[in-house]
């Protein structure tokens, strides 16, 4: 599987106002109704996934013909300062609806033409706080999933509301970290598919539920928590 001539950069899979949306949409729809595990698992970080087209057999083929040896995909905390830097900053960027910001941290500026959008996402968000970042490794070299849990503090409601985000990173030529919100359709399918075995392991969907749980938690002690993000009283 060739891999796309810029590549090492950052792609960060998840665009601000749609996670914010995405995320509300899975609350809403947890309270009225039960989903599917597939449907749950899809929207639980906020995002729909993709499903791979490929086989089971197929995905591992194209896996090890872009991989050269075996790489440990567990699920980690970043200790790199610079990596953990750039996600907190792109954070309050989006927080901010600061698209000045985003587009110099951004591969992919044209995310944010719409810089009206950008800022009605961000009328909700006042700041995160407590943020950590984890890592599983990219298919190439020197590239990372990063799944990023947080505490948004929501503009009118004292509670903070547990949050997840995704991003994909990797480093640039000159060593720098970036993102790159390039639309899912003009990425290498192997990454693309490699994006969806990451994010369906084990490690990950632990993760994802323990915020969905810290999160109804949120909204049950709160009911002005529940009524801002779902619309229910």
């Amino acid at each position: 599987m060739r891999k796309r001539a810029y590549l090492p950069l950052i792609i960060c899979w998840v665009f601000y106002f749609l996670l914010c949306i995405a995320f509300i949409n899975y609350v809403g729809d947890n309270y009225n109704r039960k989903k599917s595990v597939v449907a749950e698992r899809k929207q639980q970080i906020g995002v729909e996934l993709e499903t791979a087209t490929l086989s089971p057999e197929e995905l591992e083929e194209n896996f090890s013909e872009a991989a050269t040896e075996e790489e440990d995909t567990s699920l980690a905390e970043v200790d790199n300062e610079e990596m953990n830097q750039l996600i907190q900053t792109v954070l309050q960027a989006m927080a901010d609806g600061d698209a000045k910001t985003l587009r110099l941290l951004d591969a992919y500026p044209k995310t944010y033409d719409d810089e009206e959008s950008l800022k009605r996402g961000a009328e909700m968000i006042e700041e995160y706080k407590n943020v950590k970042n984890y890592f599983k490794k990219g298919l190439f070299a020197d590239t990372y999933f990063i799944f990023t849990t947080a505490d948004m503090k929501i503009k009118g409601c004292e509670t903070l509301a547990p949050s997840m985000l995704e991003f994909y990173v990797v480093k640039k030529e000159d060593g720098k970290f970036m993102i790159d919100t390039t639309p899912t359709d003009d990425m290498d399918v192997a990454v693309s598919n490699y994006m969806v075995k990451m994010q369906n392991e084990s490690d990950v969907l632990q993760l994802v539920e323990t915020v969905n749980q810290s999160f109804a938690i949120a909204c049950q002690n709160d009911k002005n928590l529940k009524k801002i993000v779902t619309g229910q009283s």
